[in-house]
């Protein structure tokens, strides 16, 4: 039983060892490639551009199809998460499509669209 009992301590410090590294590295997440956050962009701009219930003005339509939105994604996994894509045009529209899950499936993962309209006061007192 004593000889054991000095395997004790050997046998707990290399579980321990082990134990902490596993803390102290972190699974890297895969994120999406340019080309990947491109796709998502552009399938975003599609169905916003094709819904018929949103009447956006054709001078608003050629902001969007002209010019980046604003992208921001919170990665929950590999390739997949929550985003944002939103677009804030001159005249006061910001559109914005979001989307959470798979991000290379548009389909699975978009959510919802909503358009916001910020009054826009250009008097001068």
């Amino acid at each position: 039983m004593n000889k054991y009992l000095f395997f004790l301590p050997a046998v707990t410090l290399i579980f321990l060892c082990a134990a902490c590294s596993s803390f102290n590295s972190p699974e890297k997440i895969v994120k999406l490639n340019t080309a990947e956050q491109s796709e998502l962009i552009i399938a975003a701009k599609n169905t916003l551009l094709k819904m018929p219930n949103y009447k956006v003005s054709n001078t608003d339509k050629r902001y969007i199809k002209n010019n980046a939105p604003h992208f921001r994604v919170r990665y929950t996994g590999n390739k997949k998460g929550k985003y944002t894509i939103r677009w804030e045009i001159p005249s006061g529209l910001t559109l914005q499509v979001f989307g959470k899950g798979d991000l290379l499936d548009f389909k699975e993962s978009f959510e919802k669209i909503s358009i916001v309209t910020i009054k826009v006061n250009n008097s001068k007192k």
